[in-house]
């Protein structure tokens, strides 16, 4: 793509890095995730329901951040990788 060796991922994430839609799909996700866990916590405060159900909502949000944020780690750490490769080959450049 580039005339510089990228692994699949480095690959991937540099076609990635210049869709926008996908961007704002990614944070409306994670407005969205933390808002219905906000609702659920409304409701699980109004509504008389076991401490199960709330302990099970609330796995479920930890889970979903932390994948969330794992994701996001390993998108950073590829970034950076690309970037480094691309330093390299502009001073190999010049």
């Amino acid at each position: 793509m580039t005339g510089i060796d990228l692994t699949p991922d480095e690959e991937r994430v540099l076609r990635a890095s210049a869709d926008a839609a996908r961007t704002v799909r990614r944070r409306r996700l994670a407005v969205i995730t933390g808002g219905v866990m906000l609702v659920a916590l409304v409701a699980a405060a109004l509504v008389p329901i076991s401490r199960e159900l709330v302990l099970i909502a609330f796995a479920v949000y930890v889970v979903s951040v932390v994948v969330e944020r794992i994701a996001y780690a390993n998108s950073v750490l590829v970034y950076k990788s690309v970037i480094c490769k691309l330093l390299a080959r502009s001073e190999s450049v010049d």
